[in-house]
């Protein structure tokens, strides 16, 4: 009987290491970013931080189990993933607007290669919120029928 409590997982296999690696990274820039702000700019609204880890704990539920596992045998639980993917955890990060917060987390290099980034042309064409809203549809059609896009 103790033997089954320790090799007992309730999580089994599903958890995934990058998707942790790279909710922790994107955690510890913001962390980082909301420590560089506050010397300069003051601080956060706790709702704002709030905001940005629920998306981020969004993004770690969908990915991870028991989700995960789960998604692979009921179709109501993979929607639910999909609904946490592509619907609450961009919602929550667009509200928090953790932008800035996360380019005062960066170091110089990569500040001053996102900014050139983003003053270039072909990103300022797929920012505008004309064209995403155009492309949305495209995007939607193209992932629900398995990524063959036939116009």
């Amino acid at each position: 009987m103790i033997t089954y409590f320790l090799l007992f997982d309730p999580f089994g296999y599903a958890i995934s290491p990058v998707s942790l690696v790279s909710v922790s990274l994107a955690a510890w820039v913001y962390m980082r970013g909301l420590v560089r702000s506050a010397r300069i700019r003051g601080t956060v609204s706790m709702w704002r931080q709030a905001l940005f880890l629920a998306g981020l704990t969004c993004i770690l539920a969908a990915t991870n189990a028991p989700l995960a596992s789960l998604g692979h045998s009921l179709f109501s639980v993979h929607q639910v993933e999909h609904l946490l993917l592509r619907l609450a955890g961009p919602l929550l990060f667009a509200v928090s607007q953790p932008w800035r917060l996360l380019q005062a987390g960066l170091n110089r290099r990569w500040r001053r290669y996102l900014d050139a980034l983003g003053k270039s042309f072909a990103f300022r064409f797929l920012a505008h919120p004309v064209t995403a809203t155009v492309a949305l549809p495209f995007n939607l059609r193209r992932d629900a029928f398995g990524g063959n896009f036939c116009p």
